[in-house]
């Protein structure tokens, strides 16, 4: 009678490991995708919406010009931000959901 090989002698860690190591390309291959996807939406100036995350936008701050035809970006751009409203359930965030916010003693 031949005696059963136990899992860890037939390979089965090296198995686990390509698997693991096939699943996280998968896995980085789709987060590269979504960047892409949102990089490109907001830099069209759509607002983005992700679920349980909530909505992304680009917010540009700028002086003022009295007219479209003085407008000069590269002179009255001061700044553009990456704006997170997060999704919220009854006025609660769901990105805060188990967060508990504390006041540090200073």
């Amino acid at each position: 009678m031949q005696a059963l090989k136990s899992p860890f002698q037939q390979g089965f860690p090296e198995d686990c490991r390509k698997e693991a190591f096939q699943f996280s390309q998968v896995v980085n291959a789709i987060m590269m995708r979504l960047s892409d996807v949102v990089s490109r939406h907001l830099r069209a100036g759509d607002i983005v919406q992700l679920r349980e995350w909530g909505r992304l936008k680009l917010e540009i701050e700028s002086e003022k010009v009295d007219s479209p035809e003085e407008f000069h970006p590269k002179k009255h751009i001061r700044s553009v931000r990456l704006h997170i409203i997060p999704e919220s359930e009854n006025g609660k965030p769901v990105l805060y959901k188990d967060i508990e916010f504390k006041k540090e003693k200073i």
